[in-house]
Order: structure tokens, then C-alpha cells, then sequence
């Protein structure tokens, strides 16, 4: 699905955000077109982008089938190329994400939905590590690394001592306050 959507990704992430890299829009249908008319603020959520790349490194560590990575690091290499260009902005001395919409699906922009955070915690985890285990270290997976370490703590300022809210802005409990622990796993259940 992934390869087989990926110029309709690439062009989406030109012609909704003016950026490079590729972005699976929310609900995405076989053929790569918008599942969700009329809904078109929903072109503004992104966490879908990340967590459908993370399937790649997922298939891989359960496989452990090396041809998995070599044929999907430029996905993944494509996904966080957008995160790293139309999601992620600096704010306060470290990263955060620019307005957008969250898993809450309301047409209000959040900033740091936990979804969201969660998501590209994961992806540029995953092409750090990918990149590693194919020995195809470079500027892109070393920028992802980097940025994760800055991203972290911004997931940690969501968690509230008893669960991760929502976004920055949104105290409340929701899709957002799950996905660092699944789908996303970048935060252990316990």
C-alpha cells in the first residue's frame, strides 16, 4: 500500500503543506485518493503518516526479514522528511508540533496532540535505527535521532502523573492519550 500510494503521498505533502517528503492523508483509500469528503479540514491530521510508516520497521522486527528494511527505508526516509518540514517547529528550546488536527478529529487545530507526538517519536525513532542496521547512516537518520531526543520530553509534558493528555491544550482523556503506548510504543504500558 505504502509503495504503491507513494506519488500520491509525495504530492500531498506539496500541495497540502508545501513540503518535501511523502504524507498519506487520514483515510486514504487503495488508490491513494481522499477517503473523507467533504471533511477536508482533515487533510491537517497527520499522526496517520508516521504510524503507517512504522509498519515497515514492525514488519521487520517481527520477520526479522533484512529485504523488508531495504525496501521500505525510503518510505520511512520520506515520511519523517515530511514530519521534519511541515509538522515538527521549535517552541520554547525544543520541538514541538505546529497547529494541527488531532485524533480528536474536531475541526480545531492543537498543538502537541498526543497522537500526534507519539507518532513522530516513533517514526524518527525508526529511521535512526533503520538507518543504523543498514549501515545507511547519514544527514536524514542522524537529524531524526537528534530530533527524537528533542521530542521525548515533549511527549513527557503531556503525562499528567495518571495519563497522557490529550494535546498541550486539552487536558482530557482520548484516542491521544493511548497512542504513546499503542499504537505508537514509544512509551512502555507499566
Amino acid at each position: 500500500f505504502l509503495g504503491c500510494t507513494r506519488d500520491v503521498a509525495a504530492a500531498n505533502a506539496r500541495a497540502t503543506f508545501d513540503a518535501p517528503g511523502l504524507h498519506w492523508d487520514w483515510e486514504t483509500t487503495d488508490g491513494g485518493e481522499r477517503a473523507y469528503l467533504p471533511f477536508l479540514d482533515q487533510r491537517y491530521q497527520v499522526h496517520n503518516t508516521p504510524l503507517l510508516a512504522h509498519m515497515i520497521l514492525a514488519d521487520f522486527q517481527a520477520t526479522r526479514d533484512r529485504a523488508v528494511l531495504v525496501e521500505g527505508y525510503d518510505l520511512l526516509a520520506g515520511a519523517a522528511t515530511f514530519v521534519l518540514h511541515a509538522v515538527l517547529v521549535e517552541r520554547h528550546g525544543s520541538l514541538a508540533t505546529r497547529p494541527l488536527i488531532g485524533a480528536s478529529e474536531t475541526t480545531t487545530p492543537v498543538v502537541n496532540d498526543g497522537a500526534t507526538v507519539a507518532a513522530c517519536l516513533r517514526l524518527l525513532e525508526d529511521v535512526a535505527l533503520a538507518a543504523r542496521l543498514l549501515g545507511r547512516e547519514d544527514a536524514l537518520s542522524r537529524r531524526c535521532r537528534a530530533a527524537a531526543a528533542r521530542l521525548r520530553p515533549t511527549l513527557g509534558k503531556l503525562f499528567n502523573g495518571r495519563y497522557f493528555q490529550a494535546a498541550s491544550n486539552d487536558e482530557g482523556l482520548g484516542t491521544s492519550s493511548l497512542a504513546p503506548i499503542y499504537p505508537a510504543g514509544v512509551v512502555a504500558a507499566t
